[in-house]
């Protein structure tokens, strides 16, 4: 019960120091028509057709920027609602999948290329914490994440090394075929997800927070495309990279 107080406590806190922030107060020119000498403004605010801010109201009022859903959200959890973590969930979504394909694929190989995107994901959450815990501490976006790296290479190069070292003896299950279809499907799914808000963001490290994530998701896509053409056709796929080899020469 006591957790649960100042759990109460702790999103209420973080709802009001949001108001905080976001509001700031200017002072008017003397010669302002409407005889004021003080009005509100806020920090941020709803942008009309052609991107100009519309004065007075403020963009935690827009539902469809992400910093609306984010008050939103706090005011919803403050209520005693279930929110969840956007960003979180998708990548959620992703890492659990690969989990279950880890345990059911039919082939080493497959395995192997499963639980590396798994840990992918989990990479990718971890990530979003970093961000969300410096946001939540009332800081500026940071480049704190760019510590959290990849074990490995890019995965799309490591799976043709290790198809190539594997050669044509290759067996994949119907299972481990529609494996791979709904792995391509979220991956272009989080591909547009992330693209959708990239759209949004102001800061110049959101930005390039999200541009790193589509990045890598379009990494992912690539990678199970090419796996899902080496398992249902070896030769094809062999016969592709020899081609992709003599044209790069």
């Amino acid at each position: 019960m006591l957790f649960l107080y100042f759990k109460r406590t702790a999103i209420i806190i973080t709802a009001f120091l949001f108001l905080i922030v976001v509001v700031n107060c200017e002072e008017d020119s003397p010669s302002e028509p409407n005889g004021n000498n003080q009005t509100i403004t806020v920090s941020g605010f709803v942008k009309d057709i052609d991107g100009e801010p519309v004065s007075g109201i403020p963009v935690i009022m827009d539902d469809n920027s992400d910093s609306g859903l984010a008050y939103q959200d706090v005011v919803g959890r403050f209520l005693g609602e279930e929110r969840p973590m956007r960003f979180i969930e998708m990548e959620k979504k992703g890492s659990d999948f690969y989990d279950k394909a880890v345990s059911e694929c039919q082939n080493e190989l497959g395995r192997e290329m499963f639980r590396m995107l798994m840990k992918e994901e989990l990479i990718h959450m971890d990530r979003i914490l970093k961000i969300y815990e410096v946001l939540k501490a009332g800081k500026a976006w940071s480049d704190e994440w760019r510590s959290i790296k990849s074990e490995h290479k890019d995965i799309g190069v490591l799976f043709k090394e290790m198809a190539s070292a594997h050669g044509q003896d290759i067996t994949a299950t119907t299972s481990d075929m529609e494996a791979l279809d709904v792995g391509i499907d979220f991956e272009s799914r989080a591909i547009t997800f992330y693209q959708e808000h990239l759209s949004k963001a102001e800061d110049s490290l959101e930005l390039e927070f999200l541009e790193q994530l589509i990045k890598e998701e379009r990494g992912h896509h690539a990678a199970l495309s090419d796996m899902k053409l080496y398992f249902s056709d070896s030769a094809s796929w062999f016969a592709e990279m020899e081609r992709s080899g003599l044209d790069g020469a």
